[in-house]
């Protein structure tokens, strides 16, 4: 009689599997189980990356400002605390292992909360945060930024606004989004095609 690698009892006839190692009827049934259900999973896995990145690859924009408006963040009450969040969010619904979202350094004076992309460096999309816009200073800062960001050949910007914005800064913003657009886009050479705003509580 043989031992059960798995159960080590002793069994007059055991199985062997394709790990070498033999296996009483009920383990050889449950480790077939068992990979059959792994397998099953990881097709699933292998399949929803497939998804995201055919996706990804035909709107792009589209697809990170959908997961962002259907993001819904949690007890957050700083830029820090909703680039967390957020980063998180994306890294999960974002499954292609090709899709990278970080934080992007070496722009100028500027550092990104966070960027998409597929290849270095990480021009797809830019992601900026802006907790309670209601001062002129802020709002000059972050125009700053946009220019930058727009300059750096960045594809697509996202402005998320979060908190209590002045509904004045709000309208000069997207003024200045479509001055932007209007001077930068028909330019040769500048990766540049959208800026988008997003609002969150």
């Amino acid at each position: 009689m043989a031992k059960c690698a798995k159960c080590k009892k002793s069994c007059i006839l055991t199985y062997l599997h394709t790990d070498g190692k033999r296996y009483c009827s009920k383990c050889y049934d449950t480790t077939l189980a068992k990979e059959k259900k792994e397998k099953k999973k990881q097709k699933e896995i292998k399949s929803a990356k497939k998804a995201m990145d055919l996706a990804y690859y035909r709107d792009k924009r589209k697809l990170v400002v959908h997961l962002i408006n259907s993001w819904k963040p949690k007890n957050c009450t700083a830029e820090g605390q909703y680039q967390i969040s957020l980063k998180k969010y994306l890294e999960k619904e974002l499954t292609s292992d090709d899709i990278y979202v970080g934080t992007e350094h070496g722009l100028g004076m500027s550092r990104l909360d966070l960027v998409v992309g597929k290849k270095k460096p990480y021009r797809d999309i830019a992601i900026e945060i802006k907790y309670n816009l209601n001062n002129s200073s802020h709002f000059d800062r972050l125009k700053g930024q946009i220019h930058t960001y727009v300059t750096a050949k960045f594809k697509h910007i996202i402005i998320l606004l979060a908190g209590k914005t002045e509904s004045k800064l709000e309208t000069e913003l997207k003024k200045y989004f479509k001055e932007m657009e209007q001077h930068y886009r028909p330019i040769h050479g500048f990766g540049f095609s959208s800026i988008e705003l997003i609002k969150k509580k």
